[in-house]
């Protein structure tokens, strides 16, 4: 999902620092455990109290406000499809307790500074405010049809979506910051890819401010780009209820807008995926935050992007390229290779111990990171010679295959 870095080079440093996380820049956890509402996290990981059942309808607060409406009710819907997501009565451990109505609502900064974490967590640059979240498009079919070139292209201060034109599976997001799309995506990335995090637990706000430490990595630059799939929400989304792990404001937001849009459905144990299933794509916007430039995204930064997360949404969407991918792994690459490409995607931080992961970022990096400063030879140990070669043998394979025809009867006995 990560693009990755190259020593050195300023552009790798800070484009994929999802993947090798190094500035010891500090950044701010938007994560808010669900007791009275906190629409920013600005204690010690210590006082953070443990999780508590909400007894009324969940509220957001966040950098980025909730004001996604959800289509006005159809009487050929069950009741629970034309509740408003944000006023559907959910499981307590989705719930997050309402401000009262004479409070106004707080106004977050964008960034909050977490303090006394780590001495590399202070003094933390802080970007302007994420602007509110774009409310035009109530439901899947409203939202913009773009092609790839467009959606590069495309300039937004604010969460925005899109639907990949000529493929209805693939949903963008466009994001003004990357700390924006980590504070939504942060959690899941760690749950499903990451190297080091339980695949099966959901880590909580003070584990994951931890982690972040541990690992040399802060929020802002966890991930560049990312590709989830409706059914990795989903296992994130009911994990999360299972565990009774109270779900963060901007967690909580998207969850009621992939409701809204109906890639996931509420049944009675969890959330399922409204088939057919959907991927999520999301990259951020050019921006310059000052005093942090692995925060920053550049046009070239964006458009390496784009390209590496397509090429995920094409791995999760074209079965036989998925299968053609697979085998490639298996039978275009000798075992030798294989280990590097693996050693490769490991130093960046994904879990190897999952195929699929690896080889959907092997075929990612290897044809669809068009720049030697996110991914070159020298990075998975090989000759510029040697990796011309391999990409040449991958393409070579993308055609039609005829199914060969015996000349006599060809059967199992």
């Amino acid at each position: 999902m990560k693009l990755l870095q190259r020593a050195g080079s300023p552009l790798a440093f800070s484009f994929l620092c999802c993947l090798a996380g190094t500035p010891a820049v500090s950044q701010t956890l938007n994560f808010v455990p669900e007791r009275p509402l906190v629409p920013s996290l600005d204690k010690p990981a210590a006082e953070i109290g443990t999780p508590a059942s909400a007894a009324k309808p969940a509220r957001i607060e966040s950098d980025v406000p909730s004001g996604v409406v959800a289509p006005a009710p159809d009487s050929t819907k069950r009741p629970s499809d034309a509740a408003p997501a944000a006023t559907r009565e959910l499981p307590a451990p989705l719930k997050t307790e309402a401000v009262p109505a004479t409070q106004p609502a707080a106004s977050a900064p964008a960034v909050t500074r977490v303090r006394d974490i780590a001495s590399t967590l202070k003094d933390s640059p802080t970007p302007a405010p994420a602007p509110a979240v774009d409310v035009r498009a109530t439901r899947l079919e409203e939202l913009k049809r773009l092609s790839k070139e467009e959606i590069q292209a495309s300039a937004t201060d604010k969460f925005t979506a899109y639907v990949l034109k000529g493929d209805e599976r693939t949903v963008v997001l466009d994001f003004p910051t990357t700390l924006a799309q980590a504070r939504m995506f942060g959690r899941v990335i760690l749950f499903i890819e990451r190297e080091g995090t339980s695949k099966t637990r959901v880590m909580t706000v003070p584990e994951v401010q931890k982690w972040l430490v541990k690992n040399t990595k802060t929020l802002d630059t966890l991930t560049m780009g990312n590709n989830i799939r409706a059914s990795e929400f989903a296992r994130f989304f009911n994990t999360a209820r299972l565990q009774e792990e109270p779900l963060t404001t901007d967690e909580r937001e998207l969850y009621d807008w992939l409701l809204q849009m109906r890639l996931l459905r509420e049944e009675e144990l969890g959330v399922a995926v409204v088939e057919p299933e959907t991927i999520v794509v999301s990259v951020p916007q050019i921006s310059t935050i000052q005093g942090c430039a692995p925060c920053s995204v550049s046009e070239e930064q964006r458009r390496v992007t784009v390209e590496h997360e397509f090429s995920h949404a094409r791995f999760a969407t074209d079965i036989p390229y998925q299968n053609y991918v697979g085998w490639f792994w298996a039978n275009g690459m000798n075992t030798v290779v294989r280990s590097k490409f693996t050693q490769f995607l490991r130093k960046r931080g994904y879990d190897t111990s999952i195929r699929e992961l690896v080889i959907n970022e092997m075929q990612a990096f290897l044809m669809h990171t068009p720049n030697p400063a996110a991914f070159n030879a020298t990075d998975v140990a090989m000759t510029e010679a040697e990796l011309t070669e391999l990409r040449q043998r991958f393409q070579a394979g993308l055609v039609q295959k005829i199914a060969i025809n015996p000349g006599k009867p060809y059967r199992l006995d």
